[in-house]
């Protein structure tokens, strides 16, 4: 429902009249500059032509008329003409450059303000060449070597004898309320990557009238984690190049996406357990 929902709400909101979509989509102001600019450039053309002694009756006119418009009489003042032109050329180049350097950083601040992780993956992907990624033959045996095989850990280790010989009470488990629900959403970035569920964050804020449902649902697959869906765990992997040669399997570094439900189960049930530690912790200390 949540899915549908955002579908229809997302084609909705992209789909402005032919007017509005250009207005947003063009630059004007680039535009003007750039006419400008092949403006200039063109009377320059034509006043280097001139003084190559190219001498015809469609160059005339064009002479004629760009000596008009700027009132030039001798050849002092046609020098004079030509560098101004020069010097509005690269003024106006320099402001696009200008102004795209400060898209740029707007998009660059924008992006770190709502998604942290992208930004600094992104300015750590600009020297690496990803045209040509290792064939499959390769990157299935390498990454099964790592995931694919059970490991068996040490239930003696020294930490986990620590923990056990702790003194923090059991923790009492208690329904999910809908006001968990609500605190996680609007902690979680608007637009991170989802799983298969293809739900960004933004759109569990945008339907509050659904939080009710997803308590019930949650609360239900605590009780009984058998009728748990599939699709609830199924993951989406993706390898992102960290450096060197992309055709390095081990130049990759494997993450997994998951739905945006589970994480925000999960996410609820990790932030009790950190309440429930610092509590006790207060707790021991006093």
């Amino acid at each position: 429902m949540i899915y549908a929902a955002a579908t229809i709400m997302t084609q909705t909101l992209n789909e402005p009249s032919k007017r509005r979509k250009n207005r947003r989509d063009v630059k004007f102001w680039k535009i003007r500059m750039q006419k400008q600019i092949s403006s200039w450039r063109k009377e320059l053309s034509i006043i280097a032509k001139i003084a190559t002694g190219s001498d015809n009756a469609k160059l005339n006119r064009k002479k004629k008329k760009i000596f008009q418009k700027y009132r030039v009489t001798n050849a002092r003042e046609v020098a004079q003409l030509t560098e101004t032109l020069k010097q509005k050329v690269q003024a106006k180049a320099q402001r696009i450059r200008r102004y795209k350097k400060g898209e740029n950083q707007y998009s660059q601040n924008k992006m770190f303000k709502e998604d942290t992780k992208k930004f600094y993956r992104i300015l750590g992907m600009k020297n690496i060449e990803d045209r040509e990624p290792p064939s499959m033959a390769e990157t299935e045996p390498y990454w099964k070597s790592l995931w694919g095989e059970e490991v068996q850990h040490n239930e003696r280790a020294e930490w986990i004898r620590r923990e056990q010989r702790s003194k923090v009470s059991h923790m009492d488990w208690m329904l999910i309320q809908i006001t968990e629900i609500i605190s996680y959403s609007s902690e979680a970035h608007n637009w991170k990557s989802p799983g298969n569920d293809k739900i960004q964050n933004y759109w569990l804020k945008a339907f509050p009238a659904t939080h009710r449902h997803i308590t019930k649902n949650f609360n239900a697959i605590i009780v009984e984690p058998e009728k748990a869906p599939d699709r609830l765990t199924t993951e989406i992997p993706h390898l992102i190049p960290k450096s060197g040669d992309s055709k390095e399997v081990r130049n990759y570094r494997h993450i997994t996406c998951l739905t945006t439900m589970y994480k925000t189960l999960t996410g609820i049930i990790a932030k009790r357990i950190s309440t429930h530690l610092e509590e006790q912790s207060l707790l021991l200390a006093e």
